[in-house]
């Protein structure tokens, strides 16, 4: 077993926990003073060592420990200064690989076996021991394979280009290389919508290097291996930062991101053009403390919400979108956690967003908090998962192919890490989809992707990091519960591109192409002949629907199932010129009410045929 770095060793004298050693520089030796009390404070607290376990002991009485395993190999356990995770299939043999981060120590790669077990496969540029945290795989270059950015404490950062064949090649470029800055949250983002990858990360000053920079970093890629800083003003902030992640929390198309500072969160929207505006005291999230941050709509309906993690004289908090602009903060008892990170993933397959947090402090459990719906999470830790070995960067994916998400653990201060196999089983389906970008980068981070089964909808995003220092899977995970068939699957791709599937079935992996298709636009047909796309869509009472035709001509407007059978004919030739508005109320041509599902609406006439999907909902 490796042994730690002399200048970890003296890093282990301090009373400050490890992570919050870092991360706590105040501005006075009087705010210092204050800072330590409510530290103190904070761990025996309603959540601290003697609260937080009762906590979770009278919560697994009401809820059944999810069944997870530790199935940690050799060669994993002597990653002991964990910082960061990040999945990802770097040798494209369809199976997730992985790349952890350690403070004081090697980045080291794993490459999947592809039998449930892992092989070193570090490559020599990555070699040289470093305090590495911040860790993010995304295809920079759009050549096919995913390549990593690796960020370090207190010296230069490193983009590895993937070369195939399991060499990379550091080509780190002159707006990283300057910088000294000590990172902590990474993530991939193609901001400007021009096709590549960009790239932010966020700082913050150390105990040990108090004149670091802090603030975001916002790198715009120029092709090749170019990067410019294009910091906006916007994202100057002098704040210390912690965790960052992107999401498109307004509906709008475009990428927004958050950013947890010890100071005030900032929730950046993106107004195009390069220019940010922060919100987040409209959007009632300015609030301190924060750590690792990730997006989910946990209650499906249709928008992003957040959780923030705290580690520091806070819990943290949930935050409903309200599809306004604006949150609502709704955390519930068992997620009221202090915990350094958090990142969602439906574990049991049941069609809704769960979230694992975790506590950076040794000793402290971690949390797995199920999604029950209407707002409610039970604490189904079992003791895998409750791993009490300060963890910090942690993340999902299913290295096993066997369609629920497994999960690693990047723990700190002198303890191993842990490779947790999701051994559940209650026969939920899933589904899961490989984007593969076109006009869009190629790794199509970004993407938000709408599935539709059993009448309810799931939205998930492609992430290009979050949680602490770390990345999920690029692959969608969907859990479909009892549902047999994925009625349809709606991909709106960083280009703008809409792309609709129809008729997917579970249980499987599925790899997507981005087309360059427009969904809204007719097919070629004559001048003047159009369908529209109905609205709303999806419906739930009516839906209005609008066609032009520019001349008389026979033809027919019908609704089909996706069987191909007429369900209900709203017009029939002779169609006379001009526009048309006509309501359907889902019911069939019998008066009754059709079942919620996904719809092809057909305008044909002699001369062409328009085709929209209709989606009808309960």
């Amino acid at each position: 077993m490796a042994s730690p770095n002399p200048r970890m060793i003296r890093r282990r004298r301090p009373s400050l926990p490890r992570p919050w050693r870092r991360a706590f520089l105040p501005y006075s030796w009087v705010e210092r003073a204050l800072g330590l009390a409510r530290l103190a404070r904070a761990l025996a607290g309603p959540c601290g060592a003697s609260a937080f376990g009762l906590a979770i002991i009278a919560s697994a009485a009401a809820a059944q420990p999810a069944a997870f395993t530790d199935v940690t190999p050799p060669s994993m356990l002597d990653d002991m200064w964990g910082e960061g995770v990040a999945w990802g299939d770097f040798d494209n043999d369809g199976d997730l690989d992985l790349l952890v981060s350690n403070e004081g120590q090697l980045l080291r790669l794993f490459r999947n076996n592809g039998n449930g077990t892992f092989a070193l496969a570090t490559p020599a540029s990555m070699s040289a021991p470093g305090n590495w945290t911040g860790i993010a795989w995304g295809d920079y270059d759009n050549d096919g394979d995913i390549d990593v950015f690796a960020a370090q404490a207190e010296t230069p950062k490193h983009l590895f280009r993937n070369e195939g064949g399991g060499v990379f090649i550091d080509v780190m470029p002159a707006a990283i290389a300057t910088d000294s800055s000590h990172v902590h949250g990474v993530s991939w983002v193609d901001y400007d919508q021009d096709g590549d990858l960009d790239l932010l990360y966020v700082c913050a000053p150390s105990v040990f290097r108090p004149n670091a920079p802090a603030g975001e970093h916002l790198l715009r890629n120029n092709g090749g291996d170019a990067f410019v800083n294009v910091t906006p003003a916007a994202l100057d902030d002098p704040q210390y930062g912690r965790g960052c992640s992107w999401a498109d929390f307004d509906n709008d198309g475009d990428p927004d991101l958050c950013v947890a500072n010890f100071g005030t969160t900032r929730l950046y929207r993106n107004d195009g053009g390069g220019a940010f505006v922060d919100v987040a005291a409209g959007a009632m999230l300015a609030y301190g403390h924060g750590g690792g941050v990730t997006w989910g709509d946990y209650d499906n309906d249709g928008d992003m919400d957040l959780y923030i993690a705290k580690a520091f004289s806070a819990v943290g908090r949930l935050y409903r979108n309200e599809g306004n602009g604006s949150f609502s903060e709704v955390t519930p008892p068992v997620l009221q956690q202090y915990c350094i990170g958090a990142q969602w993933a439906d574990y049991d397959n049941d069609g809704d967003l769960d979230l694992y947090l975790g506590n950076a402090t040794a000793g402290q459990p971690n949390v797995l908090a199920r999604n029950d719906g209407g707002g409610a999470f039970s604490n189904v830790t079992n003791p895998a998962l409750a791993d009490t070995d300060a963890t910090l960067g942690f993340g999902w994916g299913d290295y096993d192919g066997d369609g629920d998400l497994d999960l690693y653990l990047a723990n700190g201060q002198g303890r191993p890490d842990r490779l947790l196999r999701n051994d559940t089983q209650n026969g939920n389906h899933w589904l899961q989809l490989d984007l593969i970008g076109a006009q869009s980068n190629r790794s199509a981070i970004g993407a938000r992707i709408e599935a539709w089964a059993g009448g309810q909808r799931r939205i998930r995003e492609v992430d290009g990091g979050s949680g602490y220092n770390s990345q999920n899977t690029l692959r969608a995970h969907f859990g479909l519960g009892a549902a047999t068939g994925v009625d349809s699957i709606r991909i709106r791709w960083p280009s703008g591109i809409v792309q609709d599937t129809v008729q997917v079935g579970v249980d499987r992996l599925v790899r997507i192409r981005e087309r360059d298709t427009r969904l809204g636009v007719p097919a070629p047909s004559p001048v003047g002949l159009a369908l529209e796309t109905p609205a709303p869509n999806p419906f739930g009472g009516a839906a209005r629907i609008t066609y032009r035709v520019p001349v008389a001509t026979a033809g027919a407007l019908r609704v089909l199932d996706l069987q191909g059978r007429a369900v209900r004919t709203l017009d029939r030739g002779p169609l006379a010129p001009g526009s048309h508005h006509l309501i359907w109320d889902g019911s069939d041509d019998a008066g009754r009410p059709t079942p919620p599902g996904v719809y092809r609406l057909r305008l044909r006439t002699p001369a062409a045929t328009i085709e929209r999907t209709l989606i009808r909902i309960e």
